[in-house]
């Protein structure tokens, strides 16, 4: 079909080609250095006979120092005051509120911590409707990564009880009705993006509530789905998007879920932890392969992830690659060139758990340039419910019928594979000039 044939579709093609042009010109009145938001102008890499990378015009990405003051600043020009006129956010409620958390964490004042509290309030009543209305839900990553945070700070800040009665029946409600795959089979196996959500979650159910009937049955489930993962500790999405997922639980909640830092410091896990590191360009932007949310995404979860590994490690190459990922995500930002940093609000929740977890005490200290192995472990697929390879390949399978299937159809095996990152890739590049 012709577009000239079509009115509606020449009306659509109109209004689309209308609105690029008025939010790039927009964007070039901002900046005044790029036309474009994702990426830098390609003359950039035209080095010509003077490059100067302190020139702005010709490198628009800031090298400004990033603090912990920084991240603060960040989710202060994000309007906060909003959270607390309307905290009740739903279910949307532990992703879209943790800046509050953020706030309590480094203030205290009484006015956050309420803002949070009224928040799980809120998550608990749309859990009752959902399940009310369809019997399940299966938001599984933000709230089971999330929501145990919440109740770490709370309670250190001396707000609420380790037996908050209130929080006890959301979080058990909470287990008791999650269905990661909107469906009826429960308490998925194998280390992927929705079994390791559901078995962290029963897990901390079974610690925090032992007076349960589920307790001994969640515990131990608990335990198959983090040993299925720390068999070959590394995650089976091979991509920028989804690998996220099993990685956040680990971030938010190794501790947790183990009693000890073994997932951020074991000599085994760090072929995983320096992936995040190794795909870092030295603009400070992650080239997207896989399944992916487009460029640069999942960005913003590095930021936050780098600044806990370096806490955790004490190792400042982390922060240096955490500060190249702010500086270019407060580039792509919509505000970039205002005197606040500022970031778009769909990265707040990230930057707040970055402002938790920076330790300034860090210095940052950039990689080495040359180029490096990227080392994952092979991941096969396999029939999600065939049981008896389900004991083959993870042991304890569970038989009945709606549980223990395995997620995604993913087995890790314990194989090395390796992928070459080329120098021309590596955040220290020798090819690449740096002036920090």
């Amino acid at each position: 079909m012709k577009i000239h044939s079509n009115p509606t579709l020449l009306i659509l093609a109109f209004c689309c080609a209308t609105a690029c042009i008025a939010y790039h010109g927009n964007l070039a009145a901002q900046t005044q250095i790029a036309d474009s938001r994702f990426f830098i102008d390609v003359e950039r890499y035209r080095f010509g006979a003077a490059p100067n990378p302190l020139d702005k015009n010709f490198y628009p990405i800031p090298r400004e120092k990033i603090t912990k003051e920084t991240y603060h600043q960040c989710l202060d020009s994000n309007n906060l005051d909003s959270m607390l006129k309307n905290p009740d956010r739903g279910m949307h409620g532990p992703k879209a509120l943790m800046p509050a958390l953020a706030k309590f964490v480094q203030t205290g004042e009484a006015r956050w911590s309420n803002a949070c509290i009224a928040m799980l309030k809120g998550f608990h009543r749309e859990m009752q409707e959902r399940v009310s209305a369809r019997g399940w839900f299966w938001e599984f990553e933000h709230p089971a990564a999330l929501i145990p945070l919440y109740r770490k700070h709370l309670i250190a800040g001396g707000v609420m009880r380790a037996e908050e009665p209130w929080f006890r029946e959301m979080w058990l409600y909470y287990c008791r009705h999650l269905h990661v795959w909107d469906s009826e089979p429960v308490e998925w196996r194998g280390a992927c993006h929705r079994s390791m959500p559901e078995g962290y979650a029963k897990g901390r159910a079974a610690d925090w509530y032992p007076d349960i009937q589920e307790a001994a049955e969640w515990r131990r489930y608990s335990q198959l789905v983090f040993d299925d993962f720390w068999r070959a500790k590394d995650a089976p999405q091979n991509d920028t998007g989804y690998m996220m997922g099993p990685i956040i639980i680990l971030a938010c909640g190794g501790d947790q879920w183990t009693g000890d830092d073994r997932v951020y410091l074991d000599p085994n896990m760090q072929s995983i932890w320096e992936r995040l590191l190794v795909e870092i360009s030295p603009d400070g932007l992650i080239n997207p392969y896989g399944p992916n949310g487009g460029w640069n995404s999942t960005a913003d979860y590095r930021v936050a992830i780098l600044e806990l590994l370096s806490a955790k490690t004490r190792d400042g190459r982390y922060r240096f690659g955490a500060h190249r990922l702010m500086n270019y995500l407060r580039y792509q930002s919509h505000d970039f060139g205002q005197q606040n940093p500022r970031m778009d609000s769909a990265a707040s929740w990230l930057i707040a758990l970055a402002s938790i977890w920076a330790d300034d005490r860090i210095k940052p200290k950039m990689p080495a340039a040359n180029s490096l192995w990227n080392k994952r472990r092979e991941a096969i697929r396999v029939p999600h419910t065939d049981k008896e390879l389900t004991d083959r390949l993870l042991g304890n399978a569970d038989f009945r019928k709606n549980k223990g299937h395995i997620c995604c159809s993913w087995h890790m095996t314990k194989k090395n594979l390796a992928r070459q990152a080329h120098p021309a890739q590596r955040l220290g590049a020798r090819r690449f000039v740096w002036c920090d």
